[in-house]
């Protein structure tokens, strides 16, 4: 059949296949939304998974305008399934019994998340103001010059 990739059509022998229409079509998971449809993930606020905690706004853009169709999936996905929110409170609520600020290497690894996965989420949770970043020094794991994180004390 040999599909042609181009800007966000892909032609074939029979002709030109949106994009949208493709992915939903041979993409499992949830359907697209249109674009005048699609949710605000700016003001997004997230129903609180634990019981008796306030939901966090998530304030930040996880994913751009211009990124794969795939990433603003993915960024809605998280967003709307309440993982985002709950990935933040967690650390955010690690972070609360750190005596010393801590890069995101360590505090992935004092969670057992993935180092990216807390790279991600950092900067989103300065963005709610929930974090701030400490002084820069060496990771205690990588050894490299790395900025620090610190929970923001009301």
């Amino acid at each position: 059949m040999g599909l042609k990739q181009t800007n966000f059509t892909t032609q074939n022998a029979a002709g030109s296949i949106p994009m949208r229409q493709r992915i939903e079509q041979y993409a499992p998971g949830p359907a697209p939304v249109r674009e005048d449809e699609q949710p605000n993930l700016f003001e997004q606020h997230d129903k609180p998974r634990a019981t008796g905690s306030a939901p966090i706004t998530n304030r930040a853009a996880i994913s751009a305008r211009k990124d794969p169709i795939t990433s603003l999936l993915a960024a809605q996905d998280i967003t709307l399934s309440g993982a985002r929110s709950e990935k933040k409170r967690e650390m955010v609520n690690f972070l609360r019994t750190c005596r010393d600020p801590m890069t995101s290497f360590e505090i992935a690894m004092a969670i057992g998340w993935d180092r990216h996965a807390a790279a991600r989420r950092l900067p989103d949770a300065r963005a709610d103001g929930l974090v701030e970043n400490g002084p820069i020094r060496p990771c205690r794991i990588s050894g490299r010059p790395s900025i620090t994180w610190r929970v923001v004390r009301a």
